[in-house]
């Protein structure tokens, strides 16, 4: 999965007409004068800063149906013992590929997704690693974790990738099932000519999770999405 992100930048150029002469000011400024009040307006207007919003005006009404909310962080609530202990059982479950090295951060010159992933729920036990594997593409990689899914758990798409020269990240989720709130995401890029780059993460459910809730006709997919 080629993920390409190009970004167009709009450049304004200004041009500035230096005074060429009195003679001719006075001359420019006679034509010009009787726009000179509608040209200062629009520029008031243009320049004019947003018109505030009110504390405790009423919101818009919505356009769309809202999604799903992640509850938000509860002050002083953490994920419970058994959850952290099983989330570095994971940790320390993970299954990589031959030749893998564990790396304390992701490689210079990599295109790793390094953004959190996001879960339903909270609290939740969570842990995250990398490692870096020489000699192996990044698809070859991939296509390994999904061949070999870790601590008894499944991998969610299975579908091996064929060969792909511009491919440059992947993922492959290992959960318990298809819909869990809980489980493993191993994020790929490619690192060099023959190499990659993986980030592990994962999360574990809390007895004292709260999760969000689908609406009609919703379902809630792994990892959050």
């Amino acid at each position: 999965m080629n993920r390409i992100g190009d970004e167009n930048l709009r450049v304004r150029r200004h041009s500035r007409w230096k005074d060429a002469g009195a003679g001719v000011l006075a001359v420019a400024l006679c034509v010009v004068l009787s726009s000179c009040a509608s040209i200062d307006a629009h520029r008031a207007a243009v320049s004019a800063p947003p018109a505030p919003t009110l504390i405790g005006a009423p919101s818009p009404a919505p356009t769309a149906e809202r999604g799903p909310v992640v509850p938000p962080p509860r002050p002083a609530v953490t994920a419970d013992a058994a959850s952290k202990a099983k989330a570095a059982a994971w940790l320390a479950g993970a299954v990589l590929p031959p030749g893998a090295s564990r790396v304390q951060s992701p490689p210079p010159g990599t295109s790793i997704d390094d953004e959190e992933q996001s879960w339903w729920c909270e609290p939740m036990a969570k842990a995250d690693a990398y490692w870096t594997v020489s000699g192996m593409s990044m698809v070859d990689a991939a296509n390994w974790l999904r061949t070999h899914p870790s601590n008894g758990l499944q991998v969610v798409f299975p579908t091996l990738e064929p060969p792909h020269p511009d491919a440059t990240n992947d993922y492959v989720n290992d959960f318990p099932s298809a819909t869990a709130y809980e489980g493993m995401t191993f994020d790929l890029a490619t690192w060099g000519s023959n190499a990659t780059v993986i980030h592990l993460q994962l999360a574990v459910l809390s007895s004292n999770s709260t999760c969000a809730t689908a609406g009609p006709g919703q379902q809630l997919m792994t990892a959050g999405g």
